[in-house]
């Protein structure tokens, strides 16, 4: 049995979600001004008024929908703030129920609950502000009532009443909202504290695992035996699971703390999808699945390191949950739009789990205790597909595999600047001299050990203000305790008078951290970096054309 799971894009921004609160405040309005028309007209069936002030009623009926249906068209054509239709709504509200109040009488006495009922509406749409000018548009009504209505005027203690309700309605409604107003900063607040923290941890943490990470490489190119290149083995893969963990966990805080912002530009799928195999293809590996891509030659308008993030993911677990299987990835055009699908034949999804799967921390039972993680990954995709406005679609069936799309990518008629990919050997990297900048001791030991092995010349420095010479490529850490690695590779170039190479590693979020760069088109690679990710960096600055 199939089911499917679409996970819609919300409204983004503060501009949609006003537009979203002025259409339903319309809408309301529509609704208001369609049950006083019923109330009007069962007046008039039963003969509660005359037919002279049933014409007039009739009248102001015809005029309160005309400015209805006015403001709601203009709020489907203009969406967002315009104050100047805020106002032309409170004045219409206010107005027309003050003239049906004091025209109509005792008739007209329930309308007092719509006069409450806007006011309190007004305040908790549009905020506080709204519900002190909508108390003093209430009061100002009574008022009026009392000066040029004789019938509500000789009822001076159910005006007093009135007006006493449109004041301490509003006013209890204020000190509530100001309360939760403060509740709600401090829980932002401590909520981004909490993501700092989780980011700032991670990053932390990110460095030791990096170190070892590296030296678990320098041990496998090691004559080691058969039982010390088991372990050797075992310790790569607990390794990897946590660097997946801290991956997650980095994501987690970024979003939460809306650090990420898409990056629009033109995406060639074809040599996307092509990466994402690639930096899986180790993993496929061990666990015996093959792992396959469908040429394209798409092109979409999307950010490439977000896109590139959630397709890897979901490989990553179509990799993780069918072992000895076959994963496929591939595109399909849909019209305008274009569609990546990621197939695999595993064991599938329960029908009952499957509503769960894309769940903060929602792990499988069957799983826990096989699979790493701890089941944020399917919720960090649907976030991020999400802020580019795109859905995430599951099918499965259990005993056969599953199947996730992600669609909404716009097709783009333009082609993307492609460099022509170089395949060389390891030992293509002999002879490279490698200036590393690296403040912490084990990373920078085993880096440049790594290094050594694959042939480079390396020459390190711990400093921000590390003293200029001639090399084939900068390999910088970001984050050194005395500035930053990328403006240390400014100043080198400016220094050497020209752009060399260079490459940045950081324990931060790769895309946050590409928005704060001068020269963007840095490459970052991401603490714990796996060598073979470093190696694969190396050559494609190593063989990438030079600069006019």
């Amino acid at each position: 049995m199939e089911t499917a799971l679409n996970r819609p894009a919300p409204l983004r921004g503060s501009e949609d979600f006003f537009a979203e609160t002025e259409r339903q405040q319309a809408v309301v309005r529509l609704i208001l001004a369609a049950a006083i028309a019923c109330y009007i007209g069962l007046l008039g069936a039963i003969s509660a008024i005359g037919q002279p002030l049933m014409r007039f009623f009739a009248v102001e009926t015809v005029l309160i929908f005309a400015a209805a249906l006015f403001i709601h068209w203009s709020v489907r054509r203009r969406p967002g703030i315009r104050h100047w239709r805020r106002a032309l709504a409170m004045a219409t509200d206010y107005g027309a129920t003050t003239v049906l109040i004091g025209v109509g009488g005792a008739v007209m006495t329930p309308i007092f609950v719509v006069l409450l009922w806007i006011t309190l509406g007004y305040g908790l749409r549009y905020g506080r502000t709204y519900l002190l000018i909508g108390a003093g548009l209430s009061l100002t009504s009574v008022f009026c009532l009392a000066l040029f209505s004789a019938y509500w005027r000789d009822l001076p203690y159910i005006l007093i009443t009135i007006a006493l309700m449109v004041m301490m309605v509003p006013a209890y409604a204020y000190t509530l909202m100001s309360a939760l107003r403060q509740a709600h900063d401090e829980a932002l607040q401590a909520g981004l504290a909490k993501s700092r923290f989780m980011a700032q941890a991670s990053h932390d943490l990110r460095q030791p695992i990096h170190a070892i990470s590296l030296f678990t490489s320098c041990l496998k190119g090691s004559r080691l035996s058969d039982d010390q290149a088991e372990m050797v083995d075992s310790i790569d893969r607990a390794l990897n699971g946590i660097s997946g963990l801290f991956r997650s966990l980095l994501n987690v805080s970024t979003l939460d703390s809306g650090g990420i912002v898409p990056q629009q530009q033109i995406v060639a799928l074809g040599p996307l999808l092509q990466d994402v195999a690639a930096q899986h293809g180790e993993a496929a590996q061990r666990a015996r699945v093959t792992l396959r891509v469908v040429e394209s030659g798409l092109f979409v308008r999307t950010d490439r390191a977000i896109l590139f993030a959630i397709i890897g993911n979901l490989v990553s677990n179509a990799v993780k949950y069918a072992p000895g299987r076959k994963a496929l990835i591939g595109c399909r055009r849909r019209g305008s739009q274009v569609t990546i699908l990621i197939c695999d034949s595993g064991p599938g999804i329960a029908l009952e789990e499957q509503a769960k799967v894309f769940d903060e921390f929602y792990r499988s039972p069957r799983h826990r205790r096989t699979r790493e993680g701890i089941g944020l990954g399917l919720s960090i995709v649907v976030r991020m597909a999400q802020l580019l406005g795109l859905q995430v679609n599951l099918r499965s069936t259990p005993g056969r595999g599953t199947v996730i799309e992600v669609s909404g990518l716009e097709l783009s008629q333009e082609e993307a600047t492609l460099a022509a990919p170089v395949a060389s050997p390891v030992t293509a990297l002999a002879g490279m001299r490698i200036l590393l900048i690296e403040d912490h001791d084990e990373v920078r030991a085993a880096t440049r050990r790594i290094l050594e092995g694959w042939g480079c010349i390396v020459e390190d420095d711990t400093s921000a203000r590390a003293e200029a010479r001639d090399c084939d490529l900068i390999l910088a850490d970001q984050d050194l305790e005395d500035g930053a690695g990328s403006e240390c590779i400014e100043r080198i170039r400016a220094t050497l008078g020209r752009p060399i190479p260079a490459i940045i590693m950081s324990g931060h979020d790769a895309a946050r951290l590409t928005e704060e760069l001068a020269d963007t088109s840095l490459p970052i690679l991401s603490k714990p970096v796996h060598p073979a990710r470093l190696r694969a960096a190396l050559m494609a600055q190593k063989f990438a054309a030079p600069v006019a």
